[in-house]
């Protein structure tokens, strides 16, 4: 099976009329009171990759958004003995100001298009099939300051929980849905060449920060000094 096929008198009438005009604004209100929690929706990119976004209408103001977006690529990787998805996730607000992207003519939030690359597991299938199952792996799983938690220890040369780019999975366990985490996998993934070469790309950056930052200092001190030495040329 391939891969898109795992996705699918006048008082009186015044008072008559007044009285329509709040039924029919009551019937119109009740059903978005009766609304879910969330919408989902499905779409298949063209470039074959399945994207999935949640909207929560009751996020808690302090998250800073409200819909979460996942791409899930065609290919899967094997970490240890586990098989996880390969993925990128953002996050933005529904009503955050949309541009037109110059390259694709796209309209979107800039903040939806920055995205962060995860390695995840969980089933296509019920993300499809369970809108419960959707909504804990979009709300809990790829919740922002989690995924942030992860990708930063993964950065970490001597990680006490390595884990490189894999954030664990959903599965189920009775009648709910819990998070795990493979150690195997997460060690496999932070040690792998990839992650290697990015922590040593990024010891450069912060060295090379490191050394400007000493330089711009140096600078100061130079022209303070030689401000200094005016002053003192004057007063003489």
């Amino acid at each position: 099976m391939g891969f898109l096929d795992i996705f699918k008198k006048k008082d009186n009438q015044h008072s008559s009329t007044e009285a329509n005009n709040r039924n029919e604004i009551n019937s119109v209100a009740k059903p978005q009171m009766n609304k879910p929690p969330f919408e989902i929706n499905y779409k298949v990119l063209s470039d074959g990759n399945f994207q999935v976004e949640l909207y929560e209408r009751n996020a808690e103001f302090k998250k800073f958004y409200d819909i979460t977006r996942l791409i899930i690529s065609k290919q899967q990787q094997q970490l240890a003995d586990h098989t996880v998805w390969d993925c990128s996730v953002s996050w933005y607000g529904k009503s955050d100001c949309h541009m037109i992207d110059p390259e694709t003519g796209i309209l979107d939030s800039p903040r939806a298009l920055d995205y962060r690359n995860i390695l995840a597991e969980f089933d296509v299938r019920l993300l499809q099939t369970d809108s419960n199952y959707c909504n804990a792996v979009m709300t809990d799983l790829m919740d922002k300051k989690r995924v942030a938690k992860y990708l930063s220890n993964g950065l970490e040369e001597n990680s006490p929980n390595p884990c490189g780019k894999y954030i664990g999975g959903m599965q189920q366990a009775q009648n709910n849905y819990i998070k795990f985490f493979y150690g195997p996998a997460g060690r496999a993934s932070h040690y792998s060449p990839s992650m290697v070469a990015e922590r040593q790309k990024q010891r450069i950056e912060m060295e090379q920060r490191k050394q400007q930052a000493i330089m711009n200092k140096r600078a100061e001190i130079a022209r303070l000094q030689n401000e200094l030495n005016s002053m003192q040329f004057d007063e003489r």
